[in-house]
């Protein structure tokens, strides 16, 4: 039903898109007048963003005792991304089996180490927001209850991040056995502060990167803007997307970008299209890169499984 659900949201979705992008087609004529040289720009801004997701990827799996290799720490995310962006999260499914079955990762690992990234995440851009609103608000054009939320969500994700382990035995609840191993993860995960705030920065690192990605797509479509709203509204759209509603948050994120832009002073429709094309070129390499880092890791992987049970 949830699935089902999903697909009738994204149809929507993609008739209001089709919609909006058919009456919008003098905007869209810069897209098709894009040099090779702006494209080539546009892709390095990305390619930028995904070699550091592989960074992150590598140091979160060091912080679970798993040395990735230089192919696995770049590649797996792009698999992660293509997976996703084809399938209701089969890209989360084939790396959980690929690192299981590669470096012997315990199922509730990964989960949990991909939960924590999300954690992360959450608090590196809550702290991002947190100092723009600081300056939005010094400028006069941001009401201070919104700094006042984020200052209370950043708290209660400290606590959540630095606060000292409990134990769940003497609870009564559903599950108590899988919950309490979960827990037992993610403490002996955030024991160690250290691999913690190397990932909240480069969590933030990574969030100023795609905020370049769109300060560079603004820019090139003659509609620039400058860094601090093209970071702003690069943690809102990320913001938006720690929850996946559909695959990729397809037409989501490029509304969001368009709000913010409009809120930001600037013109809606070029939010909408600077993001659309950051998309484009990203999905572009996502899927090239992602197919051969596929064929790299998991069809080799299961070549050799297969030469296994032969022999």
């Amino acid at each position: 039903m949830r699935q089902k659900i999903k697909i009738v949201f994204l149809l929507i979705i993609i008739a209001a898109a089709c919609y909006y992008f058919s009456n919008k087609s003098k905007e869209f004529e810069q897209l098709a007048n894009l040099t090779w040289s702006q494209i080539a720009l546009v892709s390095l801004a990305v390619m930028g963003s995904f070699l550091l997701t592989g960074i992150v990827f590598r140091n979160l799996f060091d912080s679970f005792d798993l040395k990735l290799s230089l192919k696995e720490w770049i590649g797996l995310p792009l698999v992660l991304r293509l997976g996703n962006l084809l399938f209701f999260k089969s890209g989360t499914v084939s790396n959980a089996y690929y690192l299981k079955s590669r470096h012997s990762l315990t199922y509730p690992k990964f989960i949990v180490a991909l939960g924590s990234l999300k954690i992360l995440e959450l608090y590196a851009l809550n702290l991002m927001a947190f100092i723009i609103s600081l300056i939005f608000y010094i400028n006069g054009s941001l009401s201070p209850y919104i700094i006042f939320i984020l200052l209370f969500l950043i708290l209660v994700i400290s606590v959540l991040l630095f606060s000292a382990p409990f134990s769940i035995a003497k609870w009564k609840i559903p599950f108590q056995e899988k919950i309490s191993k979960a827990l037992e993860i993610w403490f002996n995960f955030k024991s160690n502060k250290s691999p913690i705030v190397l990932l909240i920065l480069l969590m933030a690192l990574l969030n100023v990167l795609v905020g370049l990605r769109f300060y560079v797509a603004f820019s090139i479509l003659n509609h620039p803007i400058s860094i601090t709203d093209a970071i702003g509204i690069s943690i809102m759209v990320s913001l938006t997307g720690l929850v996946s509603i559909v695959p990729g948050n397809i037409g989501i994120r490029e509304g969001v970008a368009g709000v913010c832009a409009l809120y930001l002073q600037h013109d809606f429709d070029y939010g909408v299209i600077a993001i659309a094309l950051d998309r484009v070129v990203a999905t572009a390499w996502t899927i090239l890169l992602g197919i051969i880092f596929f064929q790299l890791l998991h069809m080799k992987r299961v070549d050799k499984d297969m030469e296994s049970e032969l022999l």
